[in-house]
């Protein structure tokens, strides 16, 4: 016969208890309800022989606010646990997700060999622009998404985008997010605008509305942003770079090799739109300095570039 545990009265008799972890905020507070004592076993998983830190402090914090004040503190400014985290931090500090190089250089010269563009197919044209628009603009996958026809103004030595669509990085009183994307006429293998000059035409009679990325397959329906970190992560394994690799990884890229080209930071985070970006759309050129930000991307001499992808980077 099954009994609801929840339903008792726990202060009765001693007892264990093995739940899922979803279940501990409500387990704690039937245990202090009940002024029960009980022994709680966790799970053995091999496969997981440390929680990460801010997983122990969520813990914490969840404990902290169902348990009593002890000694008029609340639990998570005991003394006693404040030396605990800060053993536990030292004990396995917070790492990066994934912190190992990859040659950009590699990537670019895979790009020069698909050409000239107008002899790639339909799929790897796609693909090219489409790594191109992420190396160039530093633009998140749900942002290329969002490219649209109707909001491109074609200058003479690029393009701008500006994204209307409400996405989910738009924070109150921010400007819309611009993309410029000048030429690179000295290496046009690897050029963005003649890489969508060449796209827009050939996918002109297909389209089914102004999105400008839209799927190389039938019915040609605009993509959304988990197809756009696919379509990346296929262009880097064709290139030999490493599968652990997100399409969210060009973002990193394209910022730190700007950074080793001694590209002003204040250009850099302004090409990537983070959030003190805004004091410099409001006193600098925003079109010269995401120019700088480009070609140092697509330099054509640059062939030793790397950099390091840390988790704090998005």
């Amino acid at each position: 016969m099954e009994v609801d545990a929840m339903s008792l009265q726990w202060n009765r008799w001693p007892s264990f208890i093995h739940a899922p972890i979803i279940m501990l905020p409500r387990i704690l507070k039937k245990i202090r309800e009940d002024q029960a004592t009980c022994l709680l076993i966790a799970p053995n998983w091999p496969g997981q022989t440390w929680y990460p830190l801010n997983m122990v402090g969520v813990y914490k914090s969840c404990i902290s606010q169902l348990h009593d004040p002890i000694d008029g503190q609340p639990l998570g400014n005991l003394p006693l646990l404040s030396r605990f985290m800060k053993g536990v931090f030292e004990l396995r500090p917070p790492t990066p997700k994934i912190c190992v190089t990859w040659s950009v250089g590699t990537l670019l010269e895979h790009l020069k060999n698909m050409a000239p563009n107008k002899n790639l197919s339909l799929k790897e044209l796609t693909l090219k622009t489409t790594i191109l628009l992420a190396l160039t603009s530093s633009a998140k996958a749900h942002e290329l998404a969002a490219l649209h026809l109707d909001y491109v103004y074609q200058k003479e030595n690029g393009w701008e985008f500006v994204i209307l669509k409400h996405v989910k990085n738009y924070r109150p009183n921010h400007p819309a997010r611009k993309i410029y994307l000048p030429s690179l006429p000295e290496n046009q293998k690897i050029c963005v605008i003649e890489s969508l000059k060449q796209y827009v035409n050939r996918t002109a009679r297909i389209r089914k509305d102004q999105h400008l990325l839209v799927s190389y397959t039938s019915p040609h329906s605009a993509i959304g942003s988990q197809t756009v970190s696919r379509w990346i992560r296929t262009v880097l394994s064709n290139a030999g770079i490493d599968a652990q690799y997100t399409g969210h990884s060009t973002r990193a890229a394209a910022t730190s090799m700007a950074a080793e080209s001694v590209v002003p930071l204040e250009d850099i985070i302004a090409a990537a739109d983070w959030s003190s970006a805004t004091t410099f759309e409001r006193f600098y050129q925003k079109a010269i300095s995401k120019d700088k930000f480009v070609k140092s991307v697509l330099a054509p001499d640059v062939q030793k570039w790397h950099y390091c992808l840390h988790s704090k980077i998005h």
